[in-house]
């Protein structure tokens, strides 16, 4: 996956997608029925708003290498110094405060997802409290937090993608399996209530941008990073389509808010839950990584990697 310099464009792409094609998949088939079939073509605009974001993201940490020689090595808080260079110093802060508050919530709804999913896989085995698996999943984390940049533990990316893509096939086989089961399926217009509570949700699944500097750091060629988002929107794309299309078609607009309310009980439901319960495992130690990075620049900690310049 890496090298001794950083990764290529293609590990970059995957580190992207595996944090992004997340848990907005399971309500993406729901905010099509608040917008209709047009819905697909707000996700795409979404998309290449949010491919964009990146190529701009990408753009000004070139400009600020360029400009300044402290950010030519590895740098552990990249995004609030494109605002510092941009602003000024208080900016910096700004931009520290809402990744720290965006990331820690992300972090937290990861837990406390794992630990439901957890006991919902469990529950006909053995009866544990809610509570206990929520601590139970924060004592496994933590230490798997403790790695210093990314480039570490590059299994939880690939093991992150890896998972939801197996989830995604899943569900999506799953609304096939069910379509001779449905009869009298209605798919009803959209309203303005609808629709705009369905663009949130659409936002809502690529949400994920302020990884990019992050990840743009650590790669060999920093000028390649609008070649891996290019990857990983189109990647990201495939992930989505599939199950939005098939969840709305099958269902119409009586489709869950969550699409796995729409899959029985069973085998597949319970392949798909384990999925989605190390997906989320995993993509919770990409979140809180740029945070721990800047916690440890903070304290002055030394960074332990061999590939460090």
């Amino acid at each position: 996956m890496t090298s001794g310099k950083g990764y290529s464009v293609w590990s970059a792409a995957v580190f992207i997608t595996s944090f992004m094609a997340g848990m907005g998949v399971l309500a993406l088939p729901r905010a099509l029925s608040g917008t209709g079939w047009y819905g697909l073509i707000l996700m795409s605009v979404a998309c290449l708003n949010a491919w964009y974001s990146s190529v701009i993201l990408g753009r000004m940490w070139i400009i600020l290498e360029e400009k300044w020689e402290e950010y030519r090595v590895k740098f552990r808080y990249p995004y609030p110094a494109i605002g510092e260079r941009a602003v000024g110093p208080w900016m910096r802060y700004i931009v520290t405060v809402s990744l720290h508050i965006t990331l820690m919530g992300i972090g937290v709804v990861y837990v406390l997802l794992s630990a439901q999913i957890a006991q919902s896989m469990t529950q006909s085995l053995f009866s544990l409290d809610y509570n206990y698996w929520i601590l139970i999943v924060a004592v496994i984390l933590c230490p798997l937090s403790w790695f210093g940049r990314i480039e570490e533990f590059w299994f939880a990316a690939v093991g992150a993608l890896a998972t939801a893509c197996l989830a995604c096939i899943s569900i999506f086989i799953s609304m096939i399996l069910q379509i001779p089961s449905m009869e009298n399926v209605q798919y009803t217009g959209a309203s303005f209530e609808s629709a705009s509570l369905s663009f949130g949700t659409i936002l809502f699944a690529y949400s994920g941008v302020y990884m990019f500097p992050t990840i743009q750091n650590d790669m060999s060629d920093k000028q390649q990073i609008n070649k891996a988002t290019i990857i990983s929107f189109i990647g990201i794309l495939l992930i989505y389509l599939p199950v939005v299309v098939s969840g709305y078609a099958v269902w119409g607009s009586s489709v869950p808010v969550n699409i796995l309310l729409a899959i029985k009980t069973g085998s597949l439901r319970s392949f798909i839950e384990a999925c989605l319960a190390l997906h989320i495992f995993l993509a919770f130690l990409l979140a809180v990584n740029p945070v721990a990075q800047e916690i440890e620049e903070v304290f002055n900690v030394k960074s332990s990697m061999i590939f460090d310049l």
